[in-house]
């Protein structure tokens, strides 16, 4: 019985300690949160050429011959040789389902490739990026403006 008595005191003292948020002696609480504002002056843009033909390398050479144009654009217009990103070319069988025959129909292979941008003269994005649909850039995929001097941790 003094095993219970013992084990209960214990118990309920126990609840006490966990019970007390802060302690009741002086005490420090530090609370904080932090906001950086800047004017971006860098834009990041992720663009794409889509080719779709029944012929794969007439699909392929389009794709090609708009990215190496869309390279040139963006050099001229002071993007760093850094600051390119040019993907793998990705390719794919394009169908289209036909109701009355309740097949799939060929309708050519889809060639994509995708171009990453770092442009440091925000200025010069609405040409640069008028330019590039020009030259033949059919997909705009992303545009962020940025800071240069603020870089994510991860």
């Amino acid at each position: 019985m003094n095993k219970f008595v013992f084990s209960s005191i214990a118990a309920f003292m126990s609840f006490n300690v966990f019970a007390l948020a802060t302690p009741d002696a002086p005490h420090i609480y530090i609370q904080g949160n932090a906001s950086i504002t800047t004017i971006p002056d860098n834009v990041k843009l992720t663009v794409a050429i889509v080719e779709i033909d029944k012929d794969l390398i007439a699909a392929k050479n389009k794709a090609d011959n708009t990215m190496a144009k869309a390279m040139k654009l963006a050099k001229s217009k002071g993007v760093e040789e850094k600051g390119i990103y040019a993907s793998n070319i990705s390719i794919q069988r394009e169908t289209e389902y036909n109701r009355e025959t309740g097949k799939q129909n060929f309708v050519g292979y889809r060639v994509t490739r995708n171009l990453s941008l770092t442009l440091t003269d925000t200025k010069q994005y609405p040409v640069l990026l008028q330019q590039l649909v020009n030259s033949g850039i059919n997909e705009i995929n992303q545009t962020q403006f940025v800071s240069s001097r603020y870089e994510l941790s991860s």
